[in-house]
């Protein structure tokens, strides 16, 4: 950069800062790196407290316990309904890992996203809701609204950014879909988890109706305490 911009003078300095960086490099090598730990994860005592400082105080051997039972758990499911999804489709095999595999194929582009969440997905989502009795929606339309490059690059998955819970003055929460992962030169990275037909219904359960939307207007509407709001 100081060539670039023919900045003259800096040669003596940069020089000795190159050297210090290599001498500070060196002594990691020699001092620091022999004392480190060869296992990635924290120590289990650093671990608990950093659990604890969230207000997680199982016992985080419990906590793996439970959090592996329930991953078995969600799989069993996943390979009992793969054979159905598989049949239905017409797909070769009927592992659920090939299955997501074969689903992931129907991508959807930037100028399909929105049109297929609004005039297919959330539709028949709420129209189930209301068929089963599942919960009382509110009458009026969810807000959803695609991302900007930026929100992209920032949170490559569909999400919901929550309304204001103090101090509200009707705004509402807004079910934000994305379509990629594009770095500074605007070149999407190939990112295919959140952006075929298949997920975009579980996407609008969890985050839209009847999830995380109706649940942050139930609190804007009904009120929640400063504390919850805050710290839950």
């Amino acid at each position: 950069l100081f060539a670039k911009y023919k900045l003259a003078g800096a040669e003596a300095a940069l020089a000795a800062l190159d050297k210090q960086a290599a001498d500070y490099a060196a002594w990691e090598r020699a001092t620091v790196l022999p004392k480190a730990r060869t296992d990635f994860r924290l120590p289990p005592e650093l671990y608990a407290f950093n659990l604890g400082r969230v207000g997680i105080d199982i016992d985080p051997k419990l906590l793996i316990q439970r959090a592996q039972v329930e991953f078995m758990e969600t799989r069993a499911a996943m390979q009992q309904i793969a054979p159905l999804i598989a049949k239905a489709h017409g797909f070769a095999s009927s592992d659920y890992r090939d299955v997501i595999r074969a689903l992931k194929k129907e991508q959807l582009g930037r100028d399909q996203v929105e049109p297929y969440y609004r005039d297919e997905v959330i539709p028949a989502i709420e129209h189930a809701i209301v068929e089963h009795r599942i919960v009382a929606l509110p009458q009026r339309p969810m807000i959803m609204r695609l991302a900007s490059d930026a929100e992209n690059a920032a949170q490559p998955a569909p999400h919901m950014d929550p309304p204001p819970l103090l101090n509200n003055h009707g705004e509402r929460g807004q079910f934000v879909l994305t379509t990629g992962n594009p770095d500074a030169s605007g070149k999407a990275e190939t990112f295919d988890d959140f952006t075929y037909k298949a997920a975009a219904w579980t996407l609008t359960a969890h985050e839209g109706r009847p999830g995380h939307e109706l649940q942050f207007s139930a609190m804007v509407e009904r009120g929640v305490s400063q504390a919850r709001s805050l710290f839950a």
